[in-house]
């Protein structure tokens, strides 16, 4: 037995292209035929034009039932007046298809309004008769023809009455009841109008009498004459017959179950709701992404423009992670940028506002929640779903846990940010899950908009103190590094300052036109990391920065998820090189795409945010771990913790690895930049950096 939905949908798409063609045809003949005026005239002219919005007008109809309008389930069940509706809808789709392809290809002389009109017109009048002859006239003979699949019901009189009603509520149109089978009594000639053939007892003599396609067993807890299901089932079987087993209810609706296989065994899925059609869920991932993908570049301008401020006003970190409940009850982190000062919870004691100039304007235009586009992008988030739990919300409410709120991914805005009432949303939402299109999208959006205008957009009130926690955590797990830091001065003098001056001016210039010019290539290398093995395709590693401070520098994943586990990968004498040198040939851990960024340095690329946030430079010492600068004495350690580490440097373009920390060959390069930093050594630097990158000198 076939899925009911899905060949329904593909008759209505068949009925709908004959609409499209027909009208097209009417429209067509009675402008250049009955009412020609001046289009005659230019039919030749006008012939290949009118061709080409066929096709269009074609294709519209079909983008117009992937995107809105093709969820056809209830159309066996729909009053008259409700198919108009539907067919009103998908002429007015296609109509705006073309009103906008016409606009944009600019060949709106070539077209009339008469024609667009009268081709809207036809198309309603003619796709909703055939609809309703389908329903009413072709369906109905299509059951009782000899090309429906005739089906034998073997059942207790109850069980047979009980699924003979069900069947004809459903208006299934493929299948013709022959006759029943009775498990329990013979006295009885027929259930809902269809005749009793036989009792079970006959059944064995005479299966080869029955006129059947597939037979339909309703199973019970025992037979007569000794037969079982599996019995049943084999007897059919051998007659060259397709047998149906129909499965208990559950009291569960038959939309929030399927059946599915978890590895040979099968399986009956049962969801908390109505679950959202796997192509929907695809077709809603993709315009989630490339919608990210197109806003991306706000996100990096907005960006570039709070890390400058933050880093004048309040340095630290420019966006703050808010641990949300996503899809299936997974926890993520829900990306904003930060508001508060890094001295919040002082200034909060002292009565003084916590929030910086910048934070205080993202605060109050919710601006502050844009870099939630990384979450759509990395497909943590939705553009429009439901509220993002809290873990609180989450396992302190048990109508939270049952929502949709774990149905699918959560929104940056939703019928949550534009109704009221509890009730109302839940309700809203049930069906945003159950009948999914662009257009409610949309609606959804422009509400959305319209309640940010007027400044009624919902704003959960727990951000404040979540973002002040991370605050506080990041402060208190962030400690510097300690070291004598009067074992080594550096020189003070206007040539220096002049010179420091300008290679910080220099990196914030350099790195903020390259983040904006390299963001599709961030995004292409984003894309095809996560894609490699499902994984997050930056990281975070801790290294110790100027002064001793722990800075987060930022990098392509390059290795495996689980690469922190040296005993699973790495032999004994690869960790103790590894501890030692932190860095491995061949290391194991490397994805074959983590490679290729290694040899070209692709996984470098993001620090250029370190470098725009102040963190980093682009030319000085490598960033070390705090556990790599036992190589060096006390005075050296001083000395190396004096400037920026760089994203490139003396060690890592003249040696590019080779140099190593055993030999004592790293610490003096490391050193010498330290000591004879000048304008000429880092443009020498600078541009010696891509010979090395393109000869791929001394990678490991």
């Amino acid at each position: 037995m076939s899925n009911l939905k899905r060949y329904t949908g593909y008759l209505l798409r068949v009925i709908d292209t004959i609409a499209c063609f027909l009208a097209y045809l009417i429209a067509f003949l009675i402008s250049f035929y009955i009412f020609p005026g001046r289009n005659h005239v230019h039919l030749v002219i006008q012939l290949d034009a009118y061709l080409n919005l066929l096709l269009i007008a074609l294709v519209s109809y079909y983008l117009v039932t992937i995107l809105f309008l093709y969820n056809d389930d209830d159309f066996l069940k729909r009053s008259a007046p409700e198919e108009l509706t539907v067919s009103f809808k998908i002429a007015a789709y296609v109509v705006v298809f073309l009103s906008i392809y016409i606009f944009f290809s600019k060949t709106s002389i070539y077209y009339s309004r008469f024609f667009i009109i009268v081709f809207f017109l036809s198309f309603l009048f003619i796709d909703d008769l055939l609809r309703i002859f389908l329903k009413k006239k072709i369906l109905p003979k299509y059951r009782k023809s000899r090309n429906s699949e005739k089906i034998l019901i073997i059942a207790s009189s109850a069980n047979a009455e009980k699924v003979l009603h069900e069947f004809y509520a459903s208006k299934d149109w493929r299948y013709y009841i022959t006759g029943i089978v009775l498990t329990d009594r013979s006295s009885i000639d027929t259930i809902v109008g269809i005749p009793v053939l036989m009792h079970l007892k006959d059944l064995n003599d005479r299966i080869s009498e029955l006129d059947y396609d597939s037979a339909l067993i309703v199973p019970q807890p025992s037979y007569p004459e000794g037969y079982t299901t599996d019995k049943l089932t084999e007897l059919i079987r051998r007659n060259g017959k397709t047998v149906e087993i129909r499965i208990p209810d559950y009291q569960v609706k038959n939309s929030c179950r399927k059946l599915d296989q978890f590895g040979n065994s099968p399986v009956l899925v049962y969801f908390s709701s109505n679950p959202m059609p796997k192509r929907q869920e695809i077709l809603r991932r993709i315009l989630n992404l490339i919608t990210s993908i197109i806003l991306l570049p706000v996100f990096l301008l907005f960006f570039l423009i709070v890390s400058i401020d933050l880093s004048i006003e309040s340095p630290g970190k420019v966006l703050i992670k808010v641990p949300r409940i996503g899809k299936n009850g997974r926890l993520f982190s829900m990306y904003r940028f930060r508001t508060f000062r890094m001295d919040a919870e002082e200034r909060l004691q002292s009565q003084q506002t916590p929030y910086t100039h910048i934070g205080a304007f993202l605060h109050k235009t919710h601006l502050d929640g844009l870099p939630q586009i990384l979450n759509v992008f990395f497909n943590d988030m939705s553009f429009v779903g439901p509220h993002a739990a809290s873990i609180h919300e989450f396992t302190d409410s048990a109508e939270t846990r049952e929502n949709i709120q774990i149905m699918i991914r959560p929104g940056i805005t939703g019928y949550w940010n534009v109704l009221q009432g509890t009730g109302r949303i839940r309700k809203k939402e049930n069906e945003y899950l159950g009948s999914w299109s662009l257009v409610k999208d949309l609606g959804i959006i422009l509400l959305s908009f319209g309640h940010y205008l007027t400044g009624t957009s919902y704003q959960p009130a727990d951000y404040s103190r979540e973002e002040l926690q991370e605050i506080i955590q990041s402060r208190t797990v962030s400690e510097d590094y300690c070291y004598d830091h009067d074992l080594y001065q550096a020189e003070r003098s206007f040539r220096r300052s002049l010179y420091l001056f300008f290679k910080r001016a220099f990196d914030i210039l350099l790195s903020g036109i390259l983040i904006v010019l390299l963001s599709p290539l961030l995004l292409i290398l984003a894309i095809i990391i996560s894609a490699d093995d499902g994984g997050a395709p930056l990281y975070a590693h801790k290294r110790v920065g100027k002064n001793g401070r722990i800075i987060s520098v930022y990098k392509f994943r390059s290795m495996k998820m689980d690469a922190a586990d040296l005993d699973k990968y790495l032999t004994p004498e690869q960790k103790k090189e590894y501890l030692k040198e932190y860095k491995l040939d061949a290391d194991p851990r490397v994805t074959k795409i983590g490679a290729f960024m290694r040899r070209t340095s692709l996984d470098e690329l993001p620090q250029l945010f370190n470098i725009f946030n102040g963190t980093m430079s682009f030319i000085g010492p490598r960033p070390v771990v705090a556990d790599e600068l036992s190589n060096y004495s006390e005075e050296e350690i001083a000395r190396i913790l004096s400037i920026r580490p760089g994203l490139t440097g003396y060690w890592q373009t003249y040696a590019r690895n080779n140099a190593e920390y055993k030999t004592g060959q790293r610490q003096k390069m490391e050193l010498y930049y330290v000591d004879h930093q000048s304008f000429l050594l880092d443009v020498r630097i600078f541009f010696h950096t891509f010979r090395s990158v393109l000869k791929e000198e001394g990678i490991k």
